[in-house]
């Protein structure tokens, strides 16, 4: 086993010193990091399949999965400093590049408020999203129905925006991190746009309630009809990508100036379209502005049709040698799931990053699949492989 690990090893590094190489990243959450016998295996599996770039997360729900101080519970579990350590270098030593994950915005989830009375989601209560500023949180049953994930926090909050500043500086002056990886940088929508005590601000000029426009939108046409309505909708949407712009502009500013050669990378909805109007995450122009280094885009659809689409909308307005193409395999067999990356191996994208490892952890046949036609060793039986519609 550790002779193969060695062989796949060089041919990576061939591979990437020959210029041959597109990224090839894997997500891994965090159960698999604080579970010792899941932590043990990352590495083996990550270059069983070939992988170079790890996205291991450190910071999710509110809270920090490493051991540094910030929101840790005694009582729940999390990797130590040391652990974390270890681990980075045996990554690096491989050959594999280590990003700390972050899930920024998203805080909570579940019917129940965290115990620990420290947790992001208890100190900035009033912070957190809702449908209407003012009012009482939005009961949790009700944002799932509405499809929001769970509890986010306001990008506004300044207080939140300075905490997540000083984490990732602590990041990396305790680890030797090749990357940050920003996750849920972003809305979960219009309608869940207001904090208990945040003015919607940029329509007090009109005189209007904006949430009073966008639940009754239909009287408000019928009175001042819809250029009127659509120019609001207009300016309130601009605003509210403004603030998610500016959280991100703060925090890669921040990353530049402790380490410049630290890459900066952000998880984004697919549809770039979709991502700028409906979760104002104007991704495009973190790359323009150079406050991103590449996106990771989750183009997690089964229908190929549509993961072209996207592919195809997003190379209009960003170069593809700054986007990797996440590929999903919770929700496709194998086979999909190879013909995807097939595709991606093909084109001028940055390279392919798989979600998860935990799945391939727990489906020993999949993973199976996977390592078979995914290392260096058998990547030339990929395409027979697919042609032949093996996979099952």
């Amino acid at each position: 086993m550790k002779k193969n690990i060695f062989f796949t090893v060089v041919f990576i590094l061939f591979l990437q010193s020959s210029g041959m190489a597109k990224q090839s990243g894997l997500w891994v959450v965090r159960y698999a990091l604080v579970n010792p016998s899941q932590r043990n295996a990352i590495i083996e599996k990550a270059i069983q399949l070939g992988v170079t770039d790890l996205y291991i997360q450190v910071w999710a729900l509110g809270r920090s999965w490493v051991q540094t101080g910030h929101d840790n519970r005694p009582d729940e579990p999390a990797l130590t400093g040391k652990m974390l350590v270890e681990f980075i270098e045996e990554a690096q030593h491989q050959g594999l590049k280590v990003h700390a994950w972050i899930n920024v915005f998203y805080v909570w989830s579940g019917s129940n408020p965290p115990e620990y009375k420290n947790h992001v989601f208890n100190r900035y209560q009033s912070e957190i999203l809702r449908t209407d500023t003012g009012a009482e949180l939005n009961a949790y049953n009700v944002l799932k129905k509405d499809g929001v994930t769970g509890y986010f926090i306001n990008p506004q909050s300044s207080a939140y925006i300075r905490q997540i500043k000083k984490y990732v500086k602590d990041l990396l002056i305790k680890f030797d991190f090749d990357g940050i990886h920003f996750d849920y940088f972003r809305y979960p929508g219009r309608q869940y746009s207001r904090a208990q005590h945040v003015s919607s601000n940029p329509i007090v000029g009109y005189f209007v309630d904006d949430k009073k426009i966008y639940q009754s939108y239909q009287p408000f046409i019928q009175q001042f009809g819809m250029d009127t309505f659509l120019h609001i909708d207009n300016y309130y949407s601009t605003y509210l990508r403004e603030i998610v712009n500016n959280a991100f502009r703060e925090l890669s500013q921040s990353i530049r100036t402790h380490n410049a050669s630290t890459v900066i990378s952000a998880a984004v909805k697919p549809d770039i379209y979709q991502a700028r109007h409906k979760y104002f995450q104007d991704w495009s122009l973190w790359i323009q502005e150079n406050w991103c280094d590449h996106v990771l885009m989750m183009n997690y659809t089964l229908d190929t049709k549509q993961f072209r689409n996207r592919l195809n909308s997003a190379k209009q307005y960003v170069p593809a040698d700054k986007i990797t193409v996440g590929v999903s395999v919770y929700n496709q067999p194998p086979l999909q799931a190879l013909r995807k990356i097939k595709l991606i191996r093909a084109s001028d994208f940055k390279g392919y990053s798989i979600f998860s490892l935990n799945y391939l952890q727990e489906h020993a046949e999949y993973f199976k699949a996977m390592r078979q036609h995914l290392n260096g060793k058998n990547r030339s039986y990929l395409s027979e492989y697919i042609n032949n519609g093996a996979a099952r």
